[in-house]
């Protein structure tokens, strides 16, 4: 029996077992963008049990650890663009170009949360993909990927029967978060005028729901009213998916660079290792099946590194906040030092020189007090708060950055939504998850 996945016609034996390997992911593209068809024989393909994976397959793995939220929220999630994919073959030619399955996607289902890979592996945006008629998808991205994503669909149209089209224009995208965001949903289903889709975020427990509305349509006023007590809608949003460690937009998904697992779109259920074949995915299922991801994107405390330094004992955003000049530059190079010298430094008469320390990765993003990083988590289990008692004598460490010429203090979380540290590898991180998401 033959069955389409995406732009590759998958031929499978009527049980869906087990397939024999034929070739890399890169001869893969190359020849069903000439072809338009191969038999898929990848590692991944004869691996899956089932052709269809269940909706569950992430709540096997995830240990969600609920936090308080501070009221209903509601804001119009900044630079976002939708592209349409309408059409018969518009579910097989996404099938074989994202990370997730889009065959679980439904009408007026929850949206899917995804990544669109390059040949090598690395991600070019990542997005969430809106079934609002059978034959009809709304690729809901960042708007400054927009242009260079529509562009790589193209490349894979081939003969495809599909329409594509940027209709941003025509959408506006929301997000509501917040205790008490679930009966806001259930006024907005009896009166959604305007709304076109209605979705859970389901990238962490408490990222909420994500509306996608007419541009020309009048909000309902459970929307508008809240947003309009929101004084930065834009700041709002941000804040809240930096506090969940979620990134987004070419700043913290570096184009052409960022790696899937690295920003946890495992964790945050956007990759499907069952699927089968899509492009980019060889490099993406030896790291989950045979590697270890050594690195992920978490988010981060900056404090001021000055004769006390005093880091935050939670992770929040101060409003409004009077910390913004401790905003590194986005990319810029994160080291940590040894708690030890920093402790003998100060308890020296004459001031040291700080010692320069390793890598512990790049600062990506932020606003205010808050931002994300990519760091590796061994140095993150080992951050040591300045000054403890007893610091030389450990192997901790203290994670540190540079606005100018000024020393800014980087305090890691672990977010409390990423599943337990099992064991060494299969892209689990070797820290442990502690009450609130701090590091045990």
């Amino acid at each position: 029996m033959a069955m389409n996945m995406g732009p590759l016609r998958v031929a499978a034996a009527a049980s869906f077992a087990r397939v024999q390997p034929t070739g890399t992911v890169r001869s893969i593209v190359t020849l069903a963008s000439r072809v338009g068809h191969l038999h898929c024989t990848c590692c991944c393909c004869s691996s899956r049990s089932s052709p269809l994976p269940s909706k569950g397959i992430w709540s096997r793995t995830r240990r969600f650890a609920t936090e308080p939220s501070a009221g209903v929220r509601a804001a119009k999630v900044p630079h976002q663009a939708l592209l349409s994919v309408e059409g018969r073959d518009a579910i097989k030619l996404l099938q074989g170009l994202v990370t997730n399955d889009v065959r679980r996607l439904e009408a007026g289902g929850d949206a899917l949360y995804c990544a669109f890979l390059n040949p090598q592996g690395r991600m070019i945006a990542t997005a969430f993909l809106h079934l609002i008629a059978p034959d009809h998808v709304l690729v809901d991205t960042d708007a400054r990927t927009a242009e260079s994503l529509l562009a790589f669909i193209k490349r894979f149209k081939v003969r495809s029967k599909v329409k594509l089209s940027d209709v941003s224009h025509e959408y506006s995208v929301w997000a509501l978060w917040g205790a008490g965001s679930e009966e806001v949903i259930e006024q907005l289903k009896g009166d959604g005028s305007g709304i076109v889709v209605l979705s859970r975020d389901g990238r962490t427990p408490e990222m909420g729901h994500r509306l996608l509305a007419k541009a020309e349509a009048q909000l309902p006023a459970a929307i508008t009213g809240l947003a309009s007590s929101t004084n930065t809608q834009q700041d709002a949003y941000t804040v809240h998916r930096t506090l969940q460690g979620i990134p987004e937009g070419p700043l913290e998904i570096l184009p052409n660079q960022s790696l899937p697992l690295e920003a946890s779109l495992d964790y945050a259920g956007g990759v499907d290792f069952r699927k089968g074949c899509y492009v980019g995915q060889e490099l993406t299922a030896r790291t989950h099946h045979t590697g270890v991801v050594r690195k992920r994107v978490v988010p981060v405390s900056l404090y001021s590194l000055g004769q006390a330094p005093q880091p935050p004992a939670a992770l929040a955003y101060d409003e409004p906040s009077a910390q913004q000049h401790l905003q590194p530059d986005s990319g810029a190079d994160v080291r940590s030092v040894p708690a030890a010298a920093s402790s003998s430094s100060a308890a020296s008469e004459a001031p040291a020189r700080p010692a320069r320390g390793r890598s512990a990765g790049k600062y990506l993003s932020g606003i205010g007090n808050v931002g994300l990083a990519l760091l590796r988590l061994e140095q993150v289990a080992r951050w040591t708060e300045p000054g403890i008692e007893g610091a030389a004598d450990t192997d901790g460490l203290l994670i540190r950055t540079k606005v100018g010429d000024e020393d800014v203090g980087m305090r890691p979380w672990i977010p409390s939504w990423w599943p337990k540290a099992e064991s060494e590898g299969r892209g689990k991180p070797a820290v442990g998850v502690g009450e609130h998401g701090v590091p045990e």
